[in-house]
């Protein structure tokens, strides 16, 4: 199952919960998407977005039968930032 994730930098790398890298793939954003996402957090927000998103980070995940899988995206740059990211059956 491929999860795909919004993001601002090309510099990114994904692992698993055990540290492996997992391969990933970064795919343009259609303007028409970023257009309806600033509509869309202008009208809950009240504001603009400061940062706009550029890619489609997309990766393959594996999810145990009820159980769950954690992955993390990391800048490839810098070290320390993680966003951890949960998957669940």
């Amino acid at each position: 199952m491929p999860i795909y994730q919004q993001v601002i930098s090309d510099s990114i790398v994904v692992h698993d919960s055990e540290g492996r890298e997992v391969e990933s793939q970064l795919l343009p954003i259609a303007n028409a998407s970023l257009y309806m996402r600033e509509k869309h957090v202008k009208a809950y927000l009240g504001m603009l977005p400061a940062a706009k998103p550029k890619f489609w980070l997309a990766f393959p995940v594996s999810v145990p039968p009820l159980g769950f899988n954690t992955y993390f995206i990391s800048s490839g740059k810098k070290s320390g930032e993680l966003i951890s990211f949960f998957t669940k059956t």
